[in-house]
């Protein structure tokens, strides 16, 4: 089974901060094959370049890949923005597409700490 992850759980397990994960959520991640939809990566090097991070989002991603076998989903994009377009509960694009990524993918869990995402997506895992 897949899950998986947002940006901020990405950087979370990045940067070694396994405290601010939840029981279930470090359950989950040991449970499940990890993905991460193309829109994370794309966030995670928009927050290098906004200097929010200081390593780019392809090195934290490798950095995933080479420590928990992290994977980048290869869902088709165009059936992602088919399930986006009927999203309207935020104009945050990232957020919009990684939802999406999970749900165009049988609903798959997603976990993440965003309690934003959590109120409109039924299969967050925090």
């Amino acid at each position: 089974m897949i899950a998986y992850l947002d940006t901020n759980v990405a950087l979370f397990l990045a940067h070694g901060d396994l405290k601010r994960l939840t029981r279930r959520a470090a359950q989950a991640i040991e449970r499940y094959e990890l993905l991460i939809s193309p829109m994370v990566l794309l966030e995670l090097n928009y927050l290098y370049e906004t200097t929010k991070v200081v390593v780019r989002g392809d090195a934290i991603f490798e950095e995933l890949y080479n420590s928990i076998d992290l994977r980048l989903c290869s869902l088709p994009f165009d059936k992602i923005v088919k399930t986006a377009v009927k999203e309207s509960w935020t104009r945050d694009v990232f957020d919009r597409l990684i939802v999406s990524n999970a749900k165009a993918n049988d609903e798959a869990p997603l976990i993440s700490s965003d309690s934003v995402i959590g109120s409109h997506y039924s299969n967050v895992v925090w």
